[in-house]
């Protein structure tokens, strides 16, 4: 199977996207604190780069989908050639599936609460979901450091 991918139309395409949402916030951004129009026609919210639920956490939660596909199209053609790395493209591809879901599904904020409880007393209540998130990321790392250090 051959998949042609050119580079340079991608980057252009999703360039153009990233600069839509951006001059979309930013144009939201002066309407809300300089106009003070608060919600144009409810535009203003729906391309907030601060917020989740929207067009920009949107098209977060597919782009790392699509990284999740090509990984595992990766993988599969490692797999099909008996090459024993295939199990890291594979292992990546879940990991970006997780990650496409976490960024739809608000995994980690919904982390926040539960993990209050455990840090309470740190002084660093909002940004307790990260901790979870350290220890999978140390985890991961550990188990791909093998393969890193395999490719020099």
């Amino acid at each position: 199977m051959n998949i042609i991918f050119e580079p340079k139309k991608a980057a252009t395409y999703l360039g153009a996207i990233i600069a839509f949402l951006i001059a979309a916030y930013i144009a939201g951004f002066i309407s809300r604190y300089f106009l003070g129009h608060d919600y144009v026609f409810g535009l203003v919210p729906l391309f907030d780069l601060d917020v989740e639920g929207n067009i920009p956490s949107l098209f977060s939660s597919v782009s790392i989908l699509l990284c999740s596909g090509l990984l595992y199209i990766i993988g599969t053609a490692h797999m099909k050639d008996g090459n024993k790395e295939s199990y890291y493209w594979m292992g990546l591809a879940a990991i970006f599936l997780f990650l496409a879901l976490d960024e739809g599904a608000t995994i980690h904020e919904r982390l926040i609460g539960p993990m209050k409880g455990i840090m309470e007393d740190t002084g660093y209540p909002y940004l307790t979901w990260v901790v979870p998130y350290i220890i999978f990321s140390t985890g991961i790392g550990l188990i791909y450091l093998r393969s890193l250090l395999s490719q020099r």
